[in-house]
C-alpha cells in the first residue's frame, strides 16, 4: 500500500507540491513528458511504495521475474531521503532513449547511503520506460540524533527520520 509523502512537497526534490508533479503519475492520470520527469516519479515510487508503477515503467525486457513482492521486502529495509538530478542527455519529447544522472540517499541499518546511477530510459510502446543504469553505491556513515537530516529538511535527524 502507498504512503503518503512526510510533507506536502514533492519527494523528487522538484520544490512542487506532490499533487502537482509526481502524483499523477504515480496513479496513471499522467504519462511521464521525458527521461527525467520519469527518473524522478519512479524515485517517488520508491520512497513511497508505488511498487506496481516501478514494474509498469520498467522496459519489459529488463523486468524478469520482479515482482511486488520483492519490492516490498526491500522497502522494509529502506527510507530514501532526497534525490538530486546532476544532468541529463536526450530523453526529451521526439527522443528515442536519454540517460539521467542522479545521486539518490537513503537510510539502511541505521546507516546513509548514496547511490549514484546513470539510468538509462527509452521511448517505448508511446511512453518512457526505464532500461538499465550503472550504480554506484557508498555508505556515507551513521547520523547523529541531533544532527541535521540528511534528506536537507532542515529538522534535527530524530525529529525527520529517527532510526
Amino acid at each position: 500500500m502507498p504512503r503518503a509523502p512526510h510533507t506536502r512537497h514533492c519527494p523528487c526534490g522538484s520544490g512542487a507540491s506532490f499533487a502537482h508533479c509526481c502524483q499523477p503519475l504515480l496513479e496513471g492520470r499522467q504519462a511521464a513528458a521525458s527521461a527525467v520527469v520519469l527518473m524522478r516519479s519512479r524515485y517517488c515510487a520508491f520512497a513511497l511504495g508505488y511498487f506496481e508503477y516501478l514494474i509498469d515503467t520498467l522496459h519489459p525486457e529488463y523486468r524478469g521475474d520482479l515482482g511486488v513482492a520483492q519490492l516490498a521486502e526491500q522497502d522494509r529495509h529502506c527510507r530514501w531521503l532526497t534525490l538530486r538530478v546532476l544532468g541529463q542527455r536526450d530523453g526529451e519529447p521526439g527522443d528515442g532513449a536519454g540517460t539521467v544522472h542522479f545521486i539518490a540517499r537513503y537510510l539502511e541499518a541505521g546507516t546513509v547511503h548514496e547511490l549514484e546511477e546513470n539510468s538509462g530510459f527509452a521511448y517505448h510502446q508511446g511512453r518512457w520506460v526505464y532500461t538499465l543504469g550503472t550504480p554506484e553505491f557508498r555508505a556515507l556513515g551513521k547520523p547523529r540524533r541531533n544532527d541535521p537530516c540528511p534528506c536537507g529538511s532542515g529538522k534535527k535527524f530524530k525529529q525527520c527520520h529517527p532510526l
